[in-house]
């Protein structure tokens, strides 16, 4: 079996439904969405080494405009009497929804406009500096659109219906017992970005200003000003002299306009907001700069006019840098700029201009002596030295052991192996294994160093010192005072077990209908929403002479009822996808041969994948007969009607079905009357005997076959213990903080090795030291799912488009629905096309082909 990289051939544009696209469609949602997801393939088969359906989109134009024509049309079927005319603002209603549809469309037509000819203009600029601020530009774009358009977007409520009209409050009831329990979907906010609301006063180190309060700068400030005053939230001291937090950016503006109004009196030298500056090295500047005829010029009143030329950026400050220069020749300047510059530069020779990154050191606390800042510490003082609690280090004559590391040193030590370590340039405190690592492994040393006596006699002082340093990682009860740490005895401590190794189970369930881009659709969705089993039934489905074909997806295990199939009589009619996770243990068991009906068994969870044609009773009868086991679930689509789960007459042997669920305890998810395809139908069901179980059927899940999608949610399924990944120790600190550890624990290595024995105890000692170094420096190499290779931004808006096309139309068989139907479809072929035809154009070697296949 391998996979196909069979296409239909290409069509010449881009999906687009006209007229029929609603407004107030979140295209960038469901991109942002799918964009990561990663590739669908045909691959081989195998598990690797309501009948009324309303829109759900509320702003929808489409949608109120089609409500305020079906009231209009109730209340035309339904003639008042001319006497006594109720009021009505139906026709207003609808004018003023055309007119905000109008305009919103107007505004798009005009926005895709601008977009093609930008994304025109865009493509000449593909490296350095251009592209950068070409992106910038974008991004500042795209916002201002965003922001318009979301703030015009039409809401109109359906107009309201006459006393005619109005429903009875029984019909009310009716309505809403068979309204769908979906998920409206809701279009995400995007926050803001922070804005700096600070006005900042500038004094002289002596003003008289600095010895005031600030109750008494917001006094003055209400003197001078008024009621501008009531918007200030805060004035505090800076070292600069005061700081005044505004509570909104007028407000801020506002006291920077009027600072000659009020900041005399403080004797301010300057009011300002925040500015950030982005500050350059330059070594080896020159100190005397002569002409062409050797007359000294004064650098200082060059070097301002140079630095605009080399950079096109006016600096704001130029001072000399305080470190002292092996040149006596030269000097260090420090250039800072409003804004960073964008290409290199230098100034009479000097090297290059190197921008100065600000990172933040890891503070410690001098009253615990943890890696924290110690103006809000609450904890009680530990000595330096020994780690002990009612003493400071003054005077102490204990060993030393760090608190943090356990280790015989202060906890001063800036080698210290518990410190904060970066990781790509950002400073992160320990994990909490990486932490017991390290403390397991200091623990150890200082046991080696010391004797057994001098170990006894400051046993509670390791302790009492680890417990109160060890507050936040959440231990929920005092051990005993005389027993030894966690890390000193070798013992797993209990914050390496997990307090609740259970989570909830998702898993998701549509018939996908046999279509290739509803398939590829179901298995991208499911991805991406993070469901861990997938059940699709009538998949897709290929075979040739020698392959069996089907779609894989590299986050799934895909598991199929039979392992061959030459025809569409033995082609499998279920699938089940396991996600694959350490925590989810899945195997799959055949208790009869038939390939309708797929078992398997999650974390002790029997799941079953079941499909039942309309007219065939094999299927039916099979599960009839299987003995339903403990923790079961039973999901699929069962081509039957029955007064449980449909009202109505029962169908298709839905008597069958129902009396089968209640002798087995079976409970039914389905809610009462919730249709499952666009006829109104509620023909995909779901059994389970477990608690706490619900269903819910998803409309943002939609895959574009004739079936809805269907959501299973079970809480505290416990999960499958997880095997230690691989550690990878591979940056500059990770490497330096492993030798550092290593030559902390290498003094406790036996170094005898005369007898067998000791030359086995020589080789443990040595294992467990770089397990542990490489644990505690290092982090586990976690092995994702590829990104999508072909699940384009374009296919994730059409398959947005169809599905808001779908849910703005009762049925879903109608013109509109199909069209946008086809269109997806067009567009997922077209992007797999594509894909594969680039992909194999760039093969330049063998092991280029390689790494496509394997």
């Amino acid at each position: 079996m391998a996979s196909s990289m069979t296409s239909p051939p290409a069509v010449s544009d881009r999906f687009d439904l006209g007229i029929h696209t609603p407004a107030n469609l979140n295209r960038e949602a469901r991109a942002a969405l799918l964009q990561n997801s990663p590739a669908i393939v045909n691959g081989p088969v195998g598990v690797s080494p309501g009948l009324g359906r309303t829109a759900q989109t509320p702003s929808s134009p489409l949608n109120a405009a089609t409500t305020a024509a079906a009231a209009e049309g109730a209340e035309r079927a339904n003639p008042t009497s001319i006497y006594d005319q109720p009021i009505s603002i139906i026709k207003s209603a609808n004018d003023l929804a055309r007119e905000r549809v109008e305009e919103y469309n107007a505004k798009l037509m005009v926005f895709q406009a601008f977009c093609a000819k930008f994304e025109e203009a865009a493509q000449q600029f593909t490296a350095g500096p251009q592209r950068r601020f070409a992106r910038q530009f974008a991004d500042s774009f795209l916002g201002i659109w965003k922001q318009e358009l979301s703030g015009d977007a039409p809401s109109v409520a359906a107009s309201l219906p006459t006393d005619r009209a109005r429903p009875t409050p029984q019909h009310q009831q009716q309505h809403r017992q068979s309204d769908p329990l979906h998920r409206q979907g809701q279009q995400s906010t995007i926050a803001p970005p922070r804005q700096d609301l600070r006005v900042f006063i500038r004094l002289e180190a002596g003003a008289p200003a600095r010895t005031h309060s600030g109750y008494a700068i917001r006094t003055l400030i209400r003197e001078k000003l008024g009621a501008v005053s009531d918007k200030i939230r805060q004035v505090f001291e800076v070292r600069s002299g005061w700081a005044i937090l505004a509570a909104d950016l007028e407000t801020r503006d506002f006291l920077v306009e009027k600072r000659a109004e009020w900041a005399a009196e403080l004797g301010a030298m300057a009011v300002e907001t925040n500015k950030e500056w982005h500050t350059y090295v330059v070594s080896h500047f020159p100190r005397r700069l002569t002409d062409f005829r050797g007359n000294e010029v004064d650098s200082d009143s060059v070097v301002s006019d140079e630095i605009e030329i080399q950079t096109g950026l006016k600096p704001v400050d130029i001072r000399t840098g305080r470190q002292f220069s092996d040149n006596p020749l030269t000097k260090t300047l420090l250039v800072s700029f409003l804004k960073p510059t964008k290409r290199f530069w230098s100034l009479f020779g000097s090297r290059a201009a190197r921008l100065i990154d600000k990172t933040v050191q890891p503070k410690q606390c001098e009253t615990c002596w943890d890696y924290h800042f110690a103006r809000n510490c609450r904890r009680q003082p530990v000595c330096r030295r020994c780690g002990k609690t009612d003493h400071i280090a003054d005077g102490c004559a204990a060993p030393e052991q760090c608190v943090n590391c356990l280790g015989p040193h202060e906890a001063s030590l800036r080698k210290c192996p518990a410190r904060p370590k970066k990781v790509r340039g950002v400073l992160r405190r320990l994990t909490k294994e990486q932490r017991e690592h390290v403390r397991m492994v200091g623990a150890e040393t200082y046991r080696q160093r010391y004797s057994e006596t001098q170990l006894e006699t400051h046993v509670e002082t390791q302790q009492g010192a680890a417990e109160l340093r060890r507050g936040d990682i959440g231990l929920d009860e005092q051990p005993d005072a005389h027993a030894p740490s966690p890390a000193a005895s070798g013992a797993p401590s209990y914050s390496q077990t997990r307090k609740n190794d259970k989570k909830p189970l998702k898993v998701f369930q549509a018939n996908v209908g046999k279509i290739p881009p509803a398939h590829d659709c179901a298995l991208a969705l499911a991805d991406s929403e993070r469901y861990d089993i997938v059940l699709l039934q009538e998949p897709w489905t290929a075979h040739t002479k020698a392959r069996c074909l089907t779609k894989t997806h590299p986050a799934y295990d895909t598991f199929t009822p039979v392992d061959m199939w030459n025809s569409n009589d033995t082609r499998p009619r279920v699938m089940t996808y396991v996600r694959r996770d350490p925590r989810l243990l899945a195997d799959q068991i055949r208790p009869f041969e038939t390939r309708d009906i797929l078992w398997i068994t999650v974390n002790g969870m029997t799941i079953v994948n079941f499909y039942r044609q309309n007219d065939e009773r094999d299927a039916l009868n099979t599960l009839l007969r299987w003995p339903v086991p403990e923790r079961c679930l039973v999901a699929g689509d069962f081509n039957a009607r029955h007064r449980s789960w449909q009202t109505g007459q029962a169908t298709n042997r839905g008597h069958e079905v129902a009396e089968w669920a209640s002798e087995n305890d079976l409970n039914l998810l389905n809610t009462l009357d919730i249709p499952t395809n666009p006829h109104g139908n509620t023909i995909d069901l779901a059994f389970t005997n477990m608690p706490l179980a619900e269903a819910t059927v998803e409309d943002h899940l939609a895959t574009s076959s004739d079936h809805f999608t269907l959501s299973l949610t079970f809480l505290d399924i416990r999960s499958t213990p997880v095997q230690p990944a691989k550690i990878r120790v591979k940056t500059e600190d990770e490497l330096k903080r492993f030798v550092e550890i290593v030559e902390l624990g290498a003094t406790g290595i036996p170094l005898t090795d005369s007898t067998p024995e000791e030359l086995d105890e020589l080789a443990s000692s040595l294992v467990s030291l770089l397990t542990s170094a490489a644990k505690a420096s290092g982090r586990p190499a976690r092995k994702g799912g590829r990104p999508a290779p072909w699940w384009t931004e374009e296919c994730a808006d059409a398959a947005a488009a169809f599905r808001a096309i779908r849910r703005s139309y009762l049925l879903g068989f109608n013109q509109d629905v199909q069209i946008a139907k086809r269109g997806f479809h067009r567009v997922v072929r077209r992007a797999k096309r594509r894909y594969w035809r680039n992909l194999i154009d760039g093969f330049s070697s063998s092991s280029d082909v390689f790494k496509a296949v394997r």
